[in-house]
């Protein structure tokens, strides 16, 4: 895909990619305090990354995409499935991005993909939660057709000040191909 004259490709995680993750990641806390770590909670060692990537490849409950530009991983999103039957049908979404790449599009790349992968994967219902300060990224997930559900009061503390939680979902049932 190319944007603001910069090409980036979505894809698959691979086995492959683990160390350049367990360096991504923790950046990604640094860059915002909007991730669910704080600073330095991210501890996966290469092995327990490669074998989170090597779960999610053909899983039918979990996907894994990473974007890249020129073979560099510069943001991920994940979908995190549940393999109890009344819940089947659902995923939760992660996502982050990091913020030298902001504004090129790569954010609503990995949504398309993974909207993609969630129907190809019988999911019907994709759901998140941002921190209701996060109005960019709300604005971004309202454009893909997520749409408010709830407040979760105080549902997360950032630099010793409680912020509400914006319950976000999306049915692709309601989505016409």
């Amino acid at each position: 895909m190319l944007n603001m004259g910069r090409s980036f490709n979505i894809r698959h995680g691979e086995v492959k990619d683990a160390a350049q993750l367990i360096e991504l990641l923790p950046q990604l806390d640094i860059e915002t305090t909007f991730t669910n770590r704080e600073p330095g909670e991210f501890c996966f060692s290469l092995a327990e990354e490669e074998d989170f990537l090597k779960s999610s490849i053909n899983s039918p409950i979990q996907c894994f995409l990473v974007a890249e530009i020129d073979n560099k991983i510069i943001g991920v999103l994940g979908l995190t499935g549940n393999s109890l039957k009344k819940f089947r049908h659902t995923c939760t979404l992660g996502m982050g991005v990091l913020k030298e790449y902001w504004g090129m599009g790569i954010g609503s790349a990995l949504i398309d993909a993974s909207v993609n992968w969630a129907k190809a994967n019988s999911i019907t219902r994709i759901q998140l939660q941002v921190v209701e300060t996060n109005i960019r990224a709300m604005a971004l997930y309202e454009r893909k057709g997520f749409k408010k559900e709830g407040i979760l009061q105080d549902g997360i503390k950032i630099n010793d000040c409680f912020w509400n939680i914006v319950q976000m979902g999306l049915l692709l049932t309601n989505i016409i191909d």
